[in-house]
């Protein structure tokens, strides 16, 4: 299966808008400096149709800094 990672999903930018988030604050959040929230996660899980490994391994399989 193809490693899905979530910085490749889409621009930052585009995530960021339809998140209601600014593009500095995504990305702080894709870097692991700030967490998303639920709701942020269901989105991004909805939207882009993330399988239950896609999505763990996304959110919950991040390295500890």
């Amino acid at each position: 299966m193809k490693k899905l990672r979530l910085s490749n999903i889409s621009n930052n930018k585009t995530l960021a808008k339809k998140l209601n988030i600014t593009p500095s604050a995504f990305s702080r959040k894709i870097n692991g400096s700030s967490n998303f929230t639920i709701e942020e996660m269901k989105f991004i899980r909805k939207e882009y149709e993330l399988s239950d490994i896609e999505f763990l391994d996304i959110f919950f399989n991040r390295p500890v800094r």
